[in-house]
């Protein structure tokens, strides 16, 4: 076999091992964007369990059931754990569509935020907290807050109670 032949065969050997660990790569790097994936949205899972954990180990559904049925009633005290209970639920609004915007999460949390506003903010006292912690809330989060907020004038208990409750 001549030189250059054998030049030629190297040459392709060469080039094959280079398209094969480039498919090697793009395996790894796909194999290594699902754990990414996974592990972003078992995160995002984990702050949701964290703070319903918290609601149930405490008595924060009572909080927020006075502070829709007596605001003026509430104490000091109350206002305070409701006002870290909510800046933990919009940090982790927050955490989630930011997971989400990085790829990292598998569904955006804005449809679930929507959901939840009337429940959270819909009341006198969740629009005066939202209205008080407005400028540190980030806009796209602030903006589905006001706007689902614009679409109800009043507090009304979730539709998924009234499902339930209908049920029994």
């Amino acid at each position: 076999m001549s030189e250059s032949k054998l030049s030629d065969w190297i040459q392709i050997i060469a080039s094959l091992g280079v398209v094969l660990g480039l498919l090697l790569i793009t395996l790894e790097i796909r194999e290594t964007n699902r754990v990414t994936l996974s592990e972003g949205s078992r995160h995002v899972s984990g702050r949701w369990a964290d703070l319903s954990k918290s609601g149930y180990e405490s008595d924060i559904y009572d909080l927020l059931t006075k502070s829709v049925e007596n605001p003026e009633e509430l104490s000091l005290a109350e206002i305070l754990k409701l006002d870290a209970y909510f800046t933990s639920l919009v940090q982790t609004f927050d955490m989630w569509m930011s997971a989400y915007e990085l790829g990292t999460a598998r569904f955006d949390g804005a449809a679930t935020l929507e959901e939840s506003v009337n429940f959270y903010f819909g009341s006198k006292f969740g629009r005066a907290w939202f209205n008080e912690n407005r400028y540190w809330i980030r806009p796209s989060i602030a903006e589905i807050i006001e706007a689902e907020l614009d679409t109800r004038s009043t507090w009304d208990v979730p539709e998924y109670v009234e499902r339930i409750k209908s049920e029994l």
